[in-house]
């Protein structure tokens, strides 16, 4: 493989793995070896001579995105060996690269001399880039002058690892449905609020805590959530070394809750696997609840679904305006199983502790729920004109897009202008910073097929009192627009039966 091909994998690797704005350039071993071995980057010669050149772009890409997925291995090499110094990660890129003079790496962070050096000329062009051609934000340090001012980049990287990813699973499959969609900020409320008991070590905890690096960090995590696949990862006892070797736990972990209604009694169902049933709850025992994530253990709202008028499924969030069932626990709950219980048109005691509420139409005027109305900020699809499948429209007849805060339109990987009236047929990403991207296709409009008639029709030349009742199939009027026009079909309509003339007239004016 040649840099050329490499730099085009790398690229590909960034641009494909967000699921919001964030994104991070950190890289593991794992991932490199994936495209080529690691002892192979020694041979790209590019890498060893001037990076000016490397600013340069071959098939729409920069040729720069390959250097700094290494510079960022480096970093990652360096922050598991738990070394922080400048020197120590030089050592390393330097490894990487085969570089052998001691102040070759240098050179090449300087690049030809004349004004900035290339390293940050690189890393501001990488940020500009991946911001204007596909709404992806990079978050840098500023350019300094002290001695780490070339390493503060890929360094800023390096936030947590895939083992601590993993780690996270545990807290997902506790607290969310998998492949929820939830913003941002509440995402990173119940995480900072449940993270003593996940197992993270030392290291990650530190990464956290650091104010540089938190947001970063926890927005990483949020878009490792948003591609969480539901397999949920544990520690396992100590090593004979004291180490704690990671082991996967199969689980049901499911993707929805469902409710609808057999002889008017209710009944849940869990659903996994692009809305399979996964298993009827038949008892809310301890068991049962434990598969089910806290949130929705304590207060659930069921609304409509949009394929089936049977059909109702869980969310955390109050939609305004709309009729819902409620499931609440009584305990947990009390002050709204109080105000449900004199608002509600019915009520089923599902266990001893739990109620389904059939509700009117909830405002957002009460105070007390209040604090479930989803965050104003998450993008929605509105208008159109669906082919009957969920987020599928018309090409020319695309939806509407509403969200509060700044969003963008990708297609095919890259940022492009949207207008509804004219969108043409692909599949589509709104990408904003605060909520997992919300994809939507467009689609031709089936041809329309003509239907050959079985009949003649209604032909008025043949018309005859007492004629039995006409057979109209295909039939249409033709209103004439020119002078000419006019003046031929004025005279067809002579040549009608006189007696009938007065019908004629009657049908065509």
């Amino acid at each position: 493989m040649n840099y050329e091909a490499f730099n085009c994998h790398i690229f590909q690797f960034y641009t494909l793995r967000n699921s919001t704005s964030f994104c991070d350039l950190g890289i593991t071993t794992e991932d490199v070896e994936k495209i080529c071995s690691i002892q192979d980057i020694q041979a790209f010669a590019e890498l060893k001579q001037s990076w000016n050149d490397l600013l340069r772009i071959e098939k729409e890409i920069p040729q720069y995105f390959g250097l700094l997925a290494i510079q960022c291995l480096a970093a990652t090499l360096m922050e598991a060996d738990d070394d922080i110094t400048h020197r120590d990660y030089n050592v390393r890129l330097s490894q990487l690269l085969g570089l052998t003079e001691k102040h070759t790496l240098q050179a090449l962070y300087v690049g030809d001399g004349t004004g900035t050096p290339i390293q940050e000329q690189i890393w501001q062009s990488a940020v500009e880039f991946l911001r204007l051609g596909f709404g992806l934000e990079i978050q840098i340090p500023a350019p300094t002058s002290h001695a780490g001012r070339f390493v503060q980049f890929p360094k800023s990287q390096a936030l947590l690892t895939k083992e601590d990813l993993k780690r996270c699973t545990e807290f997902y499959f506790a607290h969310f449905l998998k492949g929820e969609t939830v913003h941002f900020s509440f995402f990173k409320q119940k995480f900072l609020s449940n993270m003593t008991a996940i197992p993270l070590p030392t290291r990650a905890r530190k990464i956290i805590e650091n104010l540089e690096k938190e947001d970063n960090a926890l927005r990483q995590l949020f878009n490792h959530f948003n591609h969480w696949d539901g397999k949920v990862w544990e520690a396992a006892t100590k090593t004979q070394f004291g180490e704690k070797q990671l082991r996967i736990r199969t689980v049901a972990a499911f993707e929805d809750l469902m409710l609808n209604f057999e002889s008017e009694t209710p009944a849940f169902y869990l659903l996994a696997n692009s809305r399979n049933v996964l298993q009827k709850v038949n008892s809310w025992d301890p068991k049962t609840r434990a598969m089910i994530p806290d949130s929705f253990r304590e207060i659930a709202f069921f609304q409509e679904s949009s394929l089936s008028d049977d059909e109702f499924h869980a969310s955390r969030y109050l939609v305004q305006g709309e009729k819902r069932y409620v499931l609440v626990a009584k305990t947990a709950k009390m002050a709204e199983y109080r105000f449900l219980l004199r608002h509600c048109l019915r009520e089923w005691e599902i266990a001893d502790d739990i109620s389904l509420f059939e509700t009117a139409l909830l405002a957002d005027n009460v105070s007390i729920l209040r604090r479930y109305i989803e965050n104003p900020a998450s993008a929605r699809l509105w208008g159109g004109i669906k082919t009957g499948k969920d987020n599928t429209y018309v090409a020319g007849f695309g939806p509407e897009i509403s969200a509060v805060g700044d969003y963008v339109i990708i297609s095919n990987g890259w940022k492009i202008p949207y207008s509804p009236s004219t969108v043409i047929p692909g599949s589509y990403v709104v990408r904003s910073s605060e909520n997992r991207d919300l994809g939507f296709n467009i689609v031709e409009l089936p041809e329309p097929s003509i239907i050959a008639p079985t009949g003649c029709g209604w032909n008025l030349r043949y018309l005859t009192p007492g004629s039995s009742s006409p057979s109209l199939e295909g039939c249409r009027i033709n209103i004439p627009t020119s002078s000419s026009k006019i003046a031929q079909w004025r005279h067809e309509q002579q040549k009608v039966k006189p007696e009938y003339s007065n019908i004629v007239k009657l049908l065509f004016s």
